[in-house]
């Protein structure tokens, strides 16, 4: 990974974060939608 030069590790790095917003905000997303179901359900 510290092989490639400064430019390609950031985007790397970059990417790595954007995927780990994305996922984090549709697991939130998610869980609002289960508590949503689970209310209505009770």
């Amino acid at each position: 990974m510290f092989v490639l030069n400064n430019g390609m590790g950031e985007l790397m790095i970059a990417v790595s974060l954007g995927i780990a917003a994305i996922v984090n905000g549709l697991l939130l997303l998610a869980l609002k939608v289960v508590r949503v179901i689970v209310a209505k359900g009770r």
